[in-house]
């Protein structure tokens, strides 16, 4: 795995919460979605803030509503099924998904010390302190239980807190990485298409090959220039809304000369 690695800006780790939390919080919110008041009077506890921060951080809530993973949660009946919505969020989360992705099958086959989850936090910088790593830790436990990849076990008697792995761990997380895009990193990648524009042209560049293109376009529109004429994504049937109030007359036709061929708008003004 690379050693740099880039990090969510706001660095705190999900904690002061347990899956007996994230459930109940489910299922008041499915009962009063919208309505605080409601919500946290069939909450009833002391951790409603810091579950519903860790909701919001994993994806399933905007404040007291639901979003798309975490209604789903909410109204699937099939436990088999919830633990499969479960894994996909923990896998949309980069402190989760990194840690459980480095995992080898000799690894999956012992019990991991919650102390590697935290080691393997502070050396790639997530969490905004130890104190926030520890209580963290708990939080990525809890949730490996609800997706059903094993149990968190608490360490008593002198024995280490930790993570005893399901034999079809592995099996699930690969499964689960493989198959269709993660919540989050899907909404991502829908969104980059509003920071990328592409310009679109109804019409090919063909007419302009006997028409000096390369003299047309530079003169007379700098901002398409010759480099990245070939850039251009051609799509048909794609309508161009063009801005002409302050070009003067040798421009617009230069325009249309540039798209159309041939064009005068003194003589066919009235077929514009």
């Amino acid at each position: 795995m690379s050693e740099a690695l880039e990090l969510n800006n706001d660095k705190t780790l999900p904690y002061g919460t347990s899956w007996e939390n994230i459930l109940k919080l489910l299922e008041a919110i499915k009962k009063k979605q919208g309505d605080e008041k409601g919500i946290k009077a069939v909450f009833t506890g002391a951790k409603i803030d810091a579950t519903r921060k860790t909701m919001e951080t994993l994806g399933l809530v905007t404040g007291f509503d639901f979003k798309q993973m975490g209604k789903e949660l909410a109204y699937e009946t099939n436990e088999e099924k919830r633990k499969e919505i479960f894994l996909k969020v923990i896998l949309s989360y980069q402190p989760y998904e990194l840690f459980l992705s480095r995992l080898n099958e000799k690894d999956f086959s012992e019990e991991t010390d919650i102390e590697e989850v935290k080691n393997f936090w502070g050396k790639y910088d997530f969490g905004v302190s130890p104190n926030n790593r520890n209580e963290a830790a708990n939080v990525f436990g809890s949730f490996i239980q609800l997706s059903g990849l094993g149990e968190f076990i608490t360490g008593r008697r002198g024995k280490a807190t930790r993570i005893k792995w399901d034999s079809e761990a592995k099996k699930l997380i690969d499964d689960t990485l493989n198959s269709s895009p993660l919540p989050q990193k899907q909404q991502v990648e829908e969104n980059q298409s509003v920071y990328t524009p592409e310009v679109e042209i109804e019409k090919t560049f063909q007419v302009l090959e006997n028409q000096n293109r390369d003299s047309i376009l530079s003169h007379d529109f700098p901002e398409i220039s010759k480099q990245n004429v070939h850039s251009l994504k051609i799509v048909r049937n794609i309508t161009i809304n063009v801005d002409m109030t302050e070009w003067n007359i040798d421009k617009i036709n230069a325009f249309f000369k540039a798209a159309y061929g041939e064009f005068d708008i003194e003589n066919d003004s009235e077929n514009i």
